[in-house]
């Protein structure tokens, strides 16, 4: 080791005091003090690293996606839970150029199946917070499949408009009643499938609980069912067209005999 130079000689070299206060990460040297914001709580951590709330994420995004695989015939993008920070757990799904009305109600189950997997697995006075942003999802695609897009009794849209040039039914209140049902009936369908398939749910749930995350890979391995439908595939539209076309020239065959 080479000699000090006279800028260090005679220097000592003093560790660094860390302290926290809730708020801020605060370094102490040479008698200065720097905080650094940092708003983390260490009992919140290490709450959100315990058994529990692992097991909660698990079963909420286990939900999602077998529900997802069951009605669209394909794993999930991406299934991960984040225990050690305040990300919770996500899936995430391949978008679709068009969507039927089956796929909608589909995407409706789908965003149901978190909590009503909690429901399933902890009962309702286990049923946690994780579920509110679906909850908004899953009704803001019910309002719109009923008020814009004429999935329901009312052809024309309905929404809510100041400016009478939108030519609008801006008769709302009529809708809300089968809003309600309809997210009643598709959460009342995924918690069916995941009775139907609670093996399949559970090997999700410990897949998750093990390794923090299920790859596309890995789903159909993990739940044993058969995937495999591409992701740009969409509803048989060319065989319907196909039967509606045979079914036209069978009836120009018996009106001829």
């Amino acid at each position: 080791m080479g000699p000090r130079t006279g800028r260090n000689r005679g220097r000592q070299c003093r560790p660094v005091g860390l302290t926290a206060d809730g708020r801020s990460l605060i370094a102490h040297w040479h008698g200065q003090t720097h905080a650094i914001a940092a708003p983390f709580e260490i009992n919140r951590l290490r709450q959100r690293s315990n058994a529990d709330f692992r097991a909660l994420l698990a079963v909420h995004e286990a939900g999602h996606g077998l529900v997802h695989a069951l009605l669209f015939g394909r794993a999930p993008s991406e299934i991960k839970i984040h225990v050690a920070s305040f990300e919770g757990g996500y899936n995430a799904y391949t978008s679709r150029k068009v969507w039927s009305r089956r796929n909608l109600l589909d995407s409706i189950c789908t965003s149901l199946a978190g909590r009503a997997a909690e429901l399933l697995v902890f009962g309702p006075e286990l049923s946690s917070s994780g579920a509110e942003s679906d909850l908004r999802k899953a009704t803001e695609t019910a309002a719109r499949m009923l008020r814009h897009l004429g999935h329901g009794s009312r052809v024309g849209r309905s929404d809510v408009s100041r400016d009478s040039d939108d030519n609008l039914c801006t008769d709302v209140e009529a809708t809300n009643a089968p809003i309600e049902a309809l997210l009643r009936t598709e959460h009342d369908r995924a918690t069916r499938l995941m009775e139907e398939h609670r093996d399949a749910l559970l090997a999700l749930v410990d897949e998750l609980i093990n390794h923090g995350q299920v790859t596309p890979a890995r789903f159909a391995t993990v739940v044993g069912l058969p995937l495999g439908i591409p992701e740009d595939a969409l509803d048989p539209y060319a065989d319907r067209l196909a039967s509606f076309r045979e079914a036209g020239v069978e009836t120009r065959r018996r009106m001829r005999a």
